[in-house]
């Protein structure tokens, strides 16, 4: 068997990788404008869905939603967004997540906790992060879209995960190519039993 290069196939899947790393990267980064939600007074902005139950008689509220979060509790989870963005602009994004963690357990039911949700799965999808973990990113992102689901965070956060489960699949395809790869490199390199 005779050993032979094929630069325009790694460079294809060079390219592709790249282009993955580079997609998650701004997913996870702070820096991608198409995950952010659109302004409020924006007419393309998403509507939030009627808190309650169509043809419902007495107006009950949608099963598993919360009751809306007090003038105090809304202030309160503001301060700690804020608190928590400025730690992720001064680069201690341990803290960031710590605070974003901190607004969540507060103040689940206020808007400020979908934007935390989402800045801490930015967090746990970033390489680079103290606090990286896919797996958690995972749980975050639909933590956001089931407690959520009216958030302007949510679309963003549905992308996300289907961004980050692309990812998994691509990185469980390319480890099996890589391994093939090394049986091949090993067979090419066995002697020929007919050179003898």
């Amino acid at each position: 068997m005779r050993r032979t290069d094929r630069p325009t196939r790694r460079r294809a899947d060079g390219a592709l990788c790249t282009a993955a790393v580079a997609l998650l990267l701004c997913v996870a980064g702070n820096g991608c404008s198409l995950f952010r939600p659109a302004p409020a007074d924006d007419p393309t902005a998403i509507d939030e869905p009627d808190s309650e139950i169509e043809g419902s008689e007495d107006g009950a509220r949608v099963e598993g939603a919360f009751p809306d979060p007090s003038l105090e509790e809304n202030l309160e989870a503001e301060a700690l967004l804020a608190l928590g963005d400025s730690r992720l602009a001064e680069g201690d994004l341990s803290g960031a997540a710590a605070t974003y963690l901190e607004l969540v357990d507060l103040y689940p039911r206020t808007d400020e906790a979908a934007q935390a949700l989402f800045q801490l799965a930015a967090l746990q999808l970033n390489p680079s992060s103290p606090i990286y973990d896919s797996g958690k990113a995972v749980a975050t992102l639909e933590r956001l879209e089931l407690e959520h689901p009216g958030s302007p965070w949510a679309p963003a956060a549905t992308l996300l995960l289907e961004l980050t489960r692309q990812n998994a699949d691509l990185e469980q395809t390319l480890r099996a190519l890589r391994t093939q790869l090394d049986e091949l490199k090993q067979l090419d390199l066995a002697p020929d039993p007919s050179d003898g």
